[in-house]
């Protein structure tokens, strides 16, 4: 198991990981199945980031964060966009180019 970032939270210690290559395409490759079914607070409680992500660059599961408040997430959702720049900045990037793709042609 790789090495993370450790974070504490009230009493409870938590690992950020960052995410390889390969998680990535995992991730890529299976959101459009996981968010088909998604709970809409789990999807859409925090601006950018869904509980789905936390739960995949962290080692809380989805029942561990049921049980913290939005500002706790809030603080974890920080330390995964920290340690996982890159990605954030991947997919901030696929979103404008698959925005340019969809626009129409100017004549």
């Amino acid at each position: 198991m790789r090495e993370g970032t450790k974070i504490k939270l009230g009493e409870k210690t938590i690992t950020v990981f960052e995410l390889t290559v390969e998680d990535c395409r995992r991730w890529i490759a299976e959101s459009a199945e996981q968010y088909a079914e998604a709970d809409l607070v789990r999807a859409a409680l925090l601006e950018g980031i869904s509980l789905y992500d936390i739960a995949r660059m962290t080692d809380l599961s989805l029942e561990d964060m049921d049980r913290l408040t939005p500002s706790q997430l809030q603080e974890i959702a920080e330390h995964c966009r920290k340690v996982n720049g890159v990605f954030f900045g991947m997919c901030s990037r696929a979103s404008q180019l698959a925005d340019q793709l969809g626009r129409p042609e100017k004549h």
